[in-house]
């Protein structure tokens, strides 16, 4: 949402969408592809911020979204291809549900962190399980 209190997908942001194949063409051979589209969809005034095969593999495949915040990006950007996520999660409320392994530090996330990460692939490995028929 922006400061005015209005979500930005109702203001008709454009997005950025990339085509970048294997990655090697020679428009993108040097570049770090994945940093420049995150800085784009941060610094510009873009809806979304994406590679091309991405959403084509989006479209096709179900999928888990995880949002680090409230306003749902992940979500969005799947709505985007043109289809809803299977499975959506917030992180923070991963953090609400075990409040006793909180990660430490960004650089350290100690050991409340990493058994909190293993706590939430595990749930994962279920789900993508459940989503591939094998349960």
């Amino acid at each position: 949402m922006s400061e005015d209190g209005v979500d930005s997908m109702d203001q008709g942001k454009p997005g950025l969408i990339m085509c970048v194949c294997t990655g090697k063409c020679p428009g993108f051979a040097k570049m770090d592809i994945w940093d420049f589209v995150n800085q784009a969809r941060v610094e510009l005034p873009v809806e979304y911020g994406f590679i091309q095969e991405t959403a084509e593999k989006v479209r096709s495949s179900k999928g888990i979204t995880f949002e680090g915040c409230a306003k749902d990006r992940a979500r969005k950007n799947v709505e985007v291809s043109g289809r809803a996520p299977d499975i959506s999660h917030r992180v923070h409320d991963f953090l609400k549900e075990h409040r006793d392994l909180k990660p430490e530090t960004v650089l350290d996330v100690g050991e409340g962190g990493r058994k909190l990460t293993e706590l939430i692939a595990e749930q994962v490995a279920d789900e993508i399980d459940d989503l591939s028929g094998k349960h």
